[in-house]
C-alpha cells in the first residue's frame, strides 16, 4: 500500500510542477481544483498533502515561495524555478512513454468501435474536445521543432 502511495506523491510533485509551469504560478487551492478536475473527481488530494508537497518541491529548490498580501490573509504563490524545469525536462519524457502506448490502445479502439458501429458508437462532445486539444498541442510541438531546425 506505502508503493501506490509514494507513485501518488511522485506523480502529484510532478503534476504540481507542471501545472505551476502551465499557469506561472499557481496556489495550493488552484493546484487541488486542477488535480480534481483533471482526474474527473476521481483523486482530489487534501490540502495538507497539496501544501505539504508544495513546501517540498520548494525546500528541494523546484519551486519558489512567495507571499502576497490580499486583505486579512496572504495568498501564497509557488513559481517554477530553472531546477524545477530541469526535473520536468528529465521526467517528462518517461512519463510520455509510459502513458503513450495506454493512450495509443484506447485510441485504436475507440476508432476500430467507430468504424464497425459507427451508427451504435456515438462519439461525444468531450472526446472530440480532447482530440482537438491534443491535435493543437501536437502542432504547437511541431512549430516548435520546426523552428529549432532553422
Amino acid at each position: 500500500m506505502k508503493e501506490v502511495s509514494e507513485r501518488r506523491v511522485g506523480a502529484l510533485k510532478v503534476l504540481a510542477l507542471a501545472l505551476t509551469l502551465i499557469h506561472d504560478g499557481i496556489h495550493g487551492y488552484e493546484l487541488c481544483r486542477k488535480i480534481s478536475e483533471l482526474s474527473g473527481g476521481k483523486w482530489v488530494p487534501s490540502m495538507g498533502t497539496i501544501y505539504r508537497i508544495l513546501n517540498e518541491l520548494a525546500k528541494e529548490g523546484y519551486l519558489i515561495r512567495n507571499e502576497e498580501g490580499r486583505g486579512e490573509r496572504q495568498l501564497v504563490t509557488y513559481r517554477i524555478t530553472d531546477k524545477g524545469i530541469e526535473f520536468l525536462a528529465k521526467n517528462i519524457p518517461n512519463i510520455l512513454r509510459k502513458n503513450y502506448l495506454g493512450m495509443k490502445i484506447i485510441l485504436g479502439a475507440y476508432i476500430k468501435m467507430m468504424r464497425r458501429n459507427s451508427d451504435k458508437v456515438i462519439m461525444e462532445n468531450e472526446v472530440i474536445n480532447y482530440l482537438k486539444e491534443i491535435e493543437e498541442l501536437i502542432h504547437e510541438l511541431e512549430e516548435i521543432r520546426d523552428g529549432l531546425k532553422t
